[in-house]
């Protein structure tokens, strides 16, 4: 394989034992496979407060789930941090700055307890509070977007928005959403997925068109992982959908396993930002949904 390939991060539609001869695949091809934060933390989460087990039966279950999956992933980095981390991470790369001391560590903190539960598995106390600790991130995460929706609905409705015509509506948006995260011209090209993506869901969402979704924030905010020249690997179709539709020139960057497995791949040329990335989206086309991909 091209070891100029980005690496690939994983959804949470992947992280289970379905997927585990595709995942195998990959890692036998050369693929760097990471598993996303998101993913660790819905499993871990999904794990902790399922219903109809012992406590003991979803934590033998779960740690089952991490060891047959690791050996997949990358040695250096298996879990991809994600959200607030992984931008400030971003923001720092793009404009030449220091690592962000907090996002380093909370990234090393992650890894590690990856590697110590393949290693050691988890005790009882342990799980309760990784299992707390996850759901509450997840929840975090779920507030901080329907926030998000609140303002932009505050800041951005009344008689200018009924105003202007749709284009402009976006430019406003994508404006409200930079000004939102903060975010230097540099870090907001390499996470144009993100803000293009998020744009269109904040737009239908103040149309009344399509009210926030209780996941809407955690999906949309995979494609973060863009920024740091990961490949999105998801079977969700419907994210796959909004990214194409959103306008973002980081479309070759959000695949399904599929495309890479059986499909006649090609890894983008150059970084998912600037001119190649413009060139990359505009010569790609993405292979039609089959019936078992479909939404």
């Amino acid at each position: 394989m091209d070891m100029s390939c980005p690496h690939l991060v994983l959804d949470t539609n992947l992280f289970n034992h379905s997927s585990l001869v595709k995942l195998k695949t990959l890692a036998d091809r050369g693929f760097t496979i990471r598993i996303s934060e998101v993913a660790f933390f819905e499993q871990l989460s999904g794990f902790f407060v399922r219903k109809g087990e012992t406590e003991e039966k979803s934590l033998e279950k779960f740690v089952e789930l991490v060891v047959a999956v690791d050996p997949c992933l990358d040695r250096a980095t298996p879990v991809a941090i994600g959200g607030a981390n992984l931008t400030r991470r971003i923001e720092a790369q793009a404009n030449g700055l220091a690592p962000d001391k907090k996002t380093e560590v909370w990234s090393t903190g992650l890894n590690n307890r990856w590697r110590n539960t393949v290693r050691d598995g988890l005790t009882l106390e342990k799980w309760r509070q990784i299992g707390g600790m996850a759901k509450k991130q997840l929840d975090d995460a779920r507030c901080n977007y329907t926030r998000l929706c609140g303002d932009a609905d505050v800041q951005l409705t009344g008689v200018r928005w009924e105003a202007i015509g749709d284009e402009e509506r976006r430019v406003g948006l994508r404006t409200f959403l930079r000004e939102s995260w903060d975010l230097s011209d540099a870090a907001a090209e390499r996470l144009d997925a993100q803000i293009c993506a998020n744009c269109c869901r904040l737009y239908a969402a103040i149309k009344g068109s399509r009210q926030p979704h209780r996941n809407d924030g955690i999906d949309v905010n995979l494609t973060i992982h863009i920024g740091e020249r990961g490949i999105l690997l998801t079977n969700d179709c419907k994210l796959i959908k909004l990214v194409d539709g959103s306008g973002t020139y980081q479309r070759p960057w959000v695949r399904r396993p599929d495309d890479i497995v059986v499909g006649r791949f090609r890894a983008p040329q150059g970084p998912p930002w600037g001119p190649s990335a413009r060139e990359e989206n505009r010569t790609f086309t993405r292979d039609p949904f089959t019936e078992t991909t479909a939404p």
